[in-house]
């Protein structure tokens, strides 16, 4: 689950996709961090840097030399080194309400970070199991499924939907291979709706509704942003930049089906 974190999570492109991103903007010396801790799951931490050549052209370089230290409760564990600049630590006591620590050496300054495990989110119920879907991509006019759940203290929540199976059916079959993994935005309400237009696949699909620490929701803001600056990115890495946070989850699943 864990690689599938790294995937249905990832901001790389928060760092390496801005159209205009100019050269004096990224430092090669700083590493930037990727990674998203669930209770009961291995840890990853994807490390890297990258170069700027010209005004839209990045190059990234995986760091993998590095002694990843990873600090839970009053333990302390060295990540294995899995290679592609990740580091993997397995069967470590990832509990709710957990505080954990990163911490590892790069160019002589120590860069660290920290994070708490969010609870499970609580209540999480769908309207619906199934939509269905006009043959061509046309949506139809049945209600869409509203997705619910408790939120008392205003937590951030994010609904991400993936599609199952190996071969799933198009919808539209003049489309070329589209993403099969859709999110919507981080809120702080209770319930979000899913509409058939939402759908490109036929088929099971899984969601999964995250519950969030706020730095993972200030990056997600900042990745729409038109003023990107790779120098002031919203990041809780002292020494570095990108995301170290916890996340935990409840998942559901929603058939699309032809009307």
């Amino acid at each position: 689950m864990n690689r599938n974190l790294l995937i249905l999570f990832s901001l790389v492109i928060l760092f390496i996709s801005c159209e205009e991103l100019e050269l004096q903007t990224s430092d090669p010396n700083i590493p930037i961090i990727e990674s998203y801790i669930s209770p009961g799951d291995s840890i990853e931490v994807l490390i890297y840097k990258q170069f700027v050549f010209e005004s839209s052209d990045t190059v990234i370089e995986h760091l993998n030399t590095l002694d990843v230290n990873i600090q839970i409760a009053d333990s302390w564990f060295t990540l294995n080194n899995a290679g592609k600049g990740i580091y993997k630590g397995y069967d470590l006591d990832i509990l709710p309400n957990a505080e954990v620590n990163l911490e590892f050496e790069y160019n002589d300054k120590l860069v660290s970070s920290s994070t708490s495990i969010p609870t499970k989110p609580e209540d999480f119920t769908k309207s619906a199991s199934k939509i269905e879907v006009s043959s061509g991509g046309f949506p139809s006019f049945s209600d869409p499924i509203t997705l619910s759940w408790a939120n008392t203290e205003s937590d951030y929540h994010l609904i991400v939907v993936e599609v199952m199976g190996d071969n799933p059916d198009l919808i539209d079959d003049d489309e070329e291979s589209p993403l099969r993994v859709f999110r919507n935005a981080p809120t702080q309400g209770e319930s979000q709706d899913l509409n058939a237009r939402n759908f490109t696949y036929f088929g099971q699909h899984r969601v999964i509704l995250f519950k969030l620490n706020p730095e993972y929701a200030a990056l997600y803001e900042q990745l729409g942003s038109t003023s990107l600056d790779i120098t002031t990115p919203p990041s809780n890495i002292e020494n570095g930049l990108g995301i170290f946070t916890g996340v935990n989850s409840d998942t559901l699943y929603i058939s699309v089906v032809s009307q």
